[in-house]
């Protein structure tokens, strides 16, 4: 008796969907929820926006859906197509855009074929929640040079149920301790190339190190500002060089080792393709052959949710998408690479703190170096996470 009530009631929800379909006449299809897909990722499978979706099934909450739970699709999606990992491409974008009420700064940037990243720097904006209607953003984004060619195309896959940088010559493997092994273009995009800046109305310490990607603490340091650390309208700040910001760092501080040793741990297969991450310096690596490729620092799990160590590959590949979890949502998550269950390779916008654990176990990198990464590793390719 409970199993024909229970197949009454499943019987009894399809026919609702169904007739809600015909009534509205705006969905093609049915959608079944599997255990751990998102809406976003739902959206991007049948080729609709987050919004429509949510729009046309009463969901107040994009975040808030149930596994199982039947969804309307409207018309013009495309049931049924998954997309190969690498395909999706939206044309850049050239001229200006008006903020409309609703938008964010990474809907805008996905809308026109821009990461946030990019969008935020052509606009001098430092905080991308700080938009508002009416707000003119220009949209002609300097390219930049082209990642490695895969050797082989990613596989196309169905999305799941559940970052530019050119790149980098060969680092050789031993040089002096002193050598700074940034490049001239890098060490000249420090702070921006900034060598002094004007205070404004409003500003603080903390704010600007965000800005510039300093640790607000060097920046007081090297203007001689004490506590309370005050800052005043018009006052002058000096930027300090690359050089003058690496010997604030202690000697152990990952981000000094990285720019002032070419280490590298050397590859772990040594045929084809592959990347290996060490826990200890916070950085990641891509060797071809056995060659160094490109090293980059990166942000890996914390202390109480750390990244896993062993052998993988990447069996997972997207453009951007929607990652939640306990305690977090993140929205436009750039560049993901799966190498085991939840852990990932991405691209991050919420944080510059590379070089030190932030995540809850992915590994975090900018969305200019997890771009580079995932152009250049294929499905299938190598993982080697270490200590």
């Amino acid at each position: 008796m409970a199993v024909f009530r229970s197949l009454a009631l499943t019987f009894l929800t399809i026919l609702m969907a169904v007739l809600a379909v015909n009534a509205v006449g705006a969905t093609v299809s049915v959608h079944i929820i599997q255990p751990g897909e998102t809406l976003a990722v739902i959206a991007q499978q049948y080729g609709v926006s987050v919004e429509q979706l949510a729009a046309l099934n009463n969901l107040e909450d994009a975040h808030t859906i149930y596994s199982w739970q039947l969804l309307n699709i409207p018309a013009g999606g495309r049931p049924g197509i998954p997309r190969a990992a690498s395909s999706f491409s939206p044309p850049r974008a050239a001229g200006t855009y008006t903020v409309q009420r609703g938008d964010t700064m990474f809907s805008i940037a996905n809308r026109f074929g821009l990461t946030a990243e990019e969008l935020m720097s052509a606009n001098g904006i430092t905080d991308p929640h700080l938009i508002h209607s009416g707000l003119t953003l220009n949209l002609n984004i300097r390219e930049a040079p082209e990642p490695p060619a895969a050797s082989e195309p990613a596989t196309a896959v169905s999305e799941p149920a559940t970052a530019a940088s050119a790149p980098a010559q060969t680092v050789p493997a031993q040089a002096p301790a002193s050598h700074i092994t940034a490049s001239a273009a890098a060490q000249a995009q420090f702070a921006g190339g900034l060598q002094e800046y004007i205070v404004r109305r409003g500003e603080y310490l903390t704010e600007l190190g965000v800005r510039f990607d300093l640790e607000w603490m060097i920046l007081a340091e090297h203007n001689n500002i004490s506590p309370p650390y005050v800052l005043h309208t018009g006052q002058a700040l000096r930027i300090p060089s690359f050089a003058q910001y690496l010997g604030y760092l202690p000697n152990h501080s990952n981000y000094k080792l990285f720019y002032t040793t070419n280490h590298h741990p050397g590859p772990r297969v040594g045929v084809g393709r592959e990347i290996v991450i060490e826990l200890n310096r916070q950085s990641i690596y891509a060797y071809e052959n056995g060659v160094l490729q490109k090293r980059a620092l990166m942000s890996s799990g914390k202390m109480l949710t750390p990244t896993v160590l062993g052998d993988y590959e990447i069996y997972l590949k997207f453009r951007s998408q929607t990652m939640s979890g306990p305690g977090y949502s993140l929205d436009n998550v750039e560049w993901p690479m799966y190498f085991i269950r939840g852990y990932a390779i991405h691209g991050t916008w919420w944080h510059t703190m590379f070089g030190t654990p932030m995540s809850h176990g992915c590994v975090n990198l900018t969305n200019e170096d997890a771009k580079w990464f995932w152009e250049f590793a294929p499905l299938g390719t190598p993982v080697h996470v270490r200590n």
